[in-house]
């Protein structure tokens, strides 16, 4: 079983936590930079920690180079 989440993503922030919007999406907010794929790395492990699963469960379907981005979540 699979299942997809849209993502908005605010990398370089002071915090880092995970939202749920009011459309069911998941906006994301960390502290590592969006360069050299650290935030993308950040957001698997914060999404994973949120929704209560492993990391190797989480995939980053689309949107590596946009704030904008889809995950996959598996198992």
């Amino acid at each position: 079983m699979s299942q997809t989440y849209q993502v908005i993503m605010h990398p370089g922030s002071k915090r880092e936590r995970v939202e749920v919007t009011p459309e069911g999406s998941l906006e994301v907010w960390t502290n590592k930079p969006a360069r050299d794929n650290q935030a993308n790395l950040a957001l698997i492990g914060l999404v994973a920690k949120h929704l209560g699963v492993k990391k190797s469960q989480v995939f980053l379907q689309s949107g590596g180079k946009s704030r904008h981005k889809t995950i996959l979540l598996t198992g």
